[in-house]
């Protein structure tokens, strides 16, 4: 199969060529799917063939139905070989498309099994979309992130009565990264929370669970941040009510429960009027019940062990907001920030390290959508904290991630030409020279990275390149 020969037929807008796109279509996706490796992008570039099928997925009407189903699934086939062409998607309006075909599934009996089939589709690749590129899909789509979280929830409604537990936990995952990476206004906490919760209660489906309490993470995350006490008072009631009943419910792995206490404390640390509505409603009772639990075994696991020790903390931090714990330290006594719990619930050196290792791991993905949450809520002390080997997060950067991993952390940072000592390559720039990246270059030279800098080795950026370059032929 010739790849120009199949790209000018997906291109074909006339009668006799959409004819046959359904064929060329079957094809791509099954030669995609039997690729196990990147390889098979330098033979369909996909610079050209994703904004083609974008432009299939978006035609007002097909001669099969079956068209844009396969136009979806061929992306999501793309995609899948590498994530980073989630950017590509994005920018051939692929996240409206999506959000569009999931509109067209939730039209109740009149929705037809290809509706089904394309909304399956699209939000797969939605989850992927999102997870790196959640604040540019929500930019793209009319009207912004407010319409797109409102689609995301309506189709999170009708998802349990049509579509397998996947999809839904596709569609909370799509979720999160839209919500974690737009304004608090557009985040229709009033109507987000009671999807979230109803899911949250959904104890016989864990991964459902833990995809709705991960939604709920980013909703307060961006509540907090912007300080949006009024929006936090109003959904406190139901969500803690919930929580709190979750605690007492077996959990599939620990991290449920950091989810939990770190989503109560986000709300209890919100206002006294929220702390005392959720003491009220049994939150003391329910933590003391479970450290009982955690602490009865004879011979408790580490995983245990570790939840003890973080109710204990978590127990602490409210005694702190209640003034049972003073936060200066009295003669041979302990700050309250001791008690506190890593980085979720005070901000201080130890959170510092948490969420720079948090960011460190985001960079390490390549995950956009993750960095400019954790960047968001660290701000520059975390940007530019240094690893073990003192390397910085752009250094990092420059070698594993995207130019817009590179330019979220270059926009934030206090430094863009640190060099540490004990590294002889260099700043940032000589990295991405050494790398050979030129998009990185770009980025880094914008945001004033000197090109005249040596390193410790006495070369410029522009010299380290040259010695990377292959030899001429």
């Amino acid at each position: 199969m010739d790849p120009s020969v199949l790209l000018a037929g997906l291109q074909r807008m006339d009668d006799e060529g959409v004819m046959f796109q359904v064929e060329l279509l079957e094809q791509l996706c099954s030669v995609l799917a039997m690729s196990e490796s990147r390889d098979m992008l330098a033979v369909f570039e996909p610079s050209q063939f994703v904004p083609a099928l974008g432009a299939i997925m978006g035609r007002e009407s097909h001669v099969f139905p079956e068209t844009p189903v396969l136009a979806c699934r061929a992306v999501k086939h793309f995609i899948s070989l590498d994530p980073r062409l989630s950017r590509v998607a994005v920018r051939a309006n692929l996240g409206t498309l999506c959000l569009s075909a999931l509109a067209l599934s939730a039209g109740g009996d009149g929705a037809t099994e290809e509706a089904g089939d394309l909304a399956e589709c699209a939000i797969k690749v939605l989850e992927m979309l999102c997870k790196r590129e959640g604040r540019q899909v929500a930019r793209g789509v009319p009207g912004g992130a407010h319409v797109a979280v409102g689609q995301l929830l309506g189709f999170i409604e009708v998802c349990d009565a049509i579509y397998p537990p996947d999809v839904t936990e596709s569609a909370l995952m799509a979720l999160r990264g839209v919500l974690s990476s737009c304004p608090a206004s557009e985040t229709h906490a009033h109507e987000a929370a009671p999807v979230l919760c109803r899911l949250i209660g959904d104890t016989d489906r864990p991964k459902l669970q833990y995809a709705a309490l991960q939604g709920m993470a980013s909703l307060t995350s961006v509540l907090s941040i912007a300080r949006e006490t009024a929006a936090l008072e109003l959904i406190a009631a139901d969500v803690s009510s919930e929580l709190i009943g979750a605690l007492g419910a077996p959990r599939a792995s620990p991290a449920a429960l950091s989810l939990e206490l770190l989503v109560l404390w986000r709300l209890c640390s919100a206002s006294p009027a929220v702390l005392h509505g959720c003491l009220k409603r049994g939150l003391a009772g329910a933590l003391a019940g479970l450290l009982r639990e955690s602490c009865t075994g004879a011979s408790p696991s580490k995983g245990v062990e570790a939840s003890a020790t973080e109710l204990l903390r978590f127990a602490s931090a409210l005694a702190s907001l209640l003034g049972a714990v003073t936060p200066a330290a009295g003669p041979g006594g302990r700050r309250a920030e001791e008690y506190l719990p890593q980085s979720s619930y005070a901000a201080n050196a130890e959170g510092d390290a948490d969420a720079a290792e948090l960011l460190r791991e985001a960079i390490k993905r390549d995950d956009l959508a993750s960095v400019c949450a954790l960047i968001d809520l660290g701000g520059q002390p975390v940007v530019d904290a240094l690893d073990q080997c003192e390397q910085s997060m752009l250094m990092w950067a420059v070698h594993a991630a995207s130019a817009e991993v590179v330019e979220a952390l270059a926009s934030h940072a206090s430094a863009v030409d640190f060099m540490a000592a004990s590294i002889s390559t260099g700043s940032a720039l000589h990295f991405a020279a050494y790398f050979g990246r030129p998009d990185a270059v770009r980025v880094l030279l914008r945001h004033g990275a000197n090109a005249r800098l040596r390193n410790r080795r006495g070369r410029t950026p522009a010299e380290e390149a040259a010695l990377q370059a292959p030899p001429p032929l």
